[in-house]
């Protein structure tokens, strides 16, 4: 089994080899960046933080730390890299380079492909199983959730629109409706980032925004949106229906992105994050 892990993936590869009990010597994440790996200090007390983005691909200090696995099944374009890496050590990559998130790719295989290449098979599917279990015992404890629509927006201001996550087929979608919500009624239609002047597309039961802000600060992202009349309009909006999530949050980003790029270790704690902002805006 291998015993000097690295980890170069983008979201998902480092969380599923903690979750599976393994120790990573290198990471694109601290603990410091991620909520959901708060607890796992002493997994990841020897792991060297490494920019996977950095402009040139950051060869030297992944061999340095001479790893006898290199993980990097959500690797942007690691086709390009495969070869190089390959060099290093022997690297698990996904069986094709579609996108991993926000299209119907199951994080349940991430779990399993690393799970059979260290050995440990049955904990895999343990924290697929723990993980499912979480987010059923949510449901179960929201009955109000049933049947209702749901949209997960991110501002981005002005200049670049609003996003609706839950779009069809995504792996948001899909946790919504295991949570008990309907399906987003235009979530096949929206193509891209909304404008005020479309927006109507995106009303739904209730509302959950990130301001995120794009090239501005969230503060004015957020007032760009809410002085709009065609905002002010919506259902949910004169309802009293929308929560936010915290901007001044050390992890508050974490929620959308992270229902888009799900693991087993981030969806408990992006769920436990979304059943507490509904529940600032929804009754039982």
């Amino acid at each position: 089994m291998p015993q000097r892990i690295a980890v170069v993936g983008g979201l998902g590869d480092l969380e599923t080899v903690v979750a599976l009990g393994l120790a990573p010597v290198l990471t694109p994440w601290t603990v410091e960046d991620m909520g959901w790996l708060v607890g796992r200090e002493e997994q990841m007390a020897r792991a060297e933080k490494i920019d996977v983005w950095a402009d040139a691909f950051p060869y030297e200090v992944l061999a340095a730390a001479e790893p006898d696995l290199i993980v990097a099944q959500t690797l942007d374009a690691v086709g390009d890299r495969f070869e190089r890496l390959s060099a290093i050590a022997p690297v698990l990559v996904r069986d094709s380079e579609e996108e991993y998130g926000q299209t119907s790719k199951d994080w349940r295989a991430l779990v399993r492909s690393l799970a059979v290449a260290v050995d440990r098979a049955a904990a895999g599917e343990q924290v697929i199983a723990d993980a499912e279990q979480h987010i059923s015992d949510v449901a179960a404890a929201h009955p109000e959730y049933e049947g209702r629509t749901v949209s997960i927006l991110i501002n981005r201001g002005q200049e670049y629109g609003i996003e609706l996550v839950n779009l069809a087929g995504t792996t948001t979608e899909e946790l919504l409706t295991t949570l008990g919500f309907a399906p987003h009624p235009h979530a096949d239609e929206v193509t891209e980032a909304l404008s005020l002047e479309n927006l109507s597309l995106a009303d739904a039961d209730v509302l959950v925004i990130h301001q995120h802000g794009g090239e501005d600060d969230p503060e004015v992202a957020a007032e760009w949106l809410e002085s709009s009349d065609l905002y002010q309009r919506l259902e949910a909006v004169q309802a009293g229906v929308v929560g936010h999530t915290d901007v001044e949050s050390t992890y508050g980003w974490c929620l959308p992105w992270g229902l888009s790029w799900p693991d087993p270790l981030g969806l408990p704690y992006i769920v436990d994050q979304l059943e507490s902002v509904l529940d600032g805006v929804l009754e039982a």
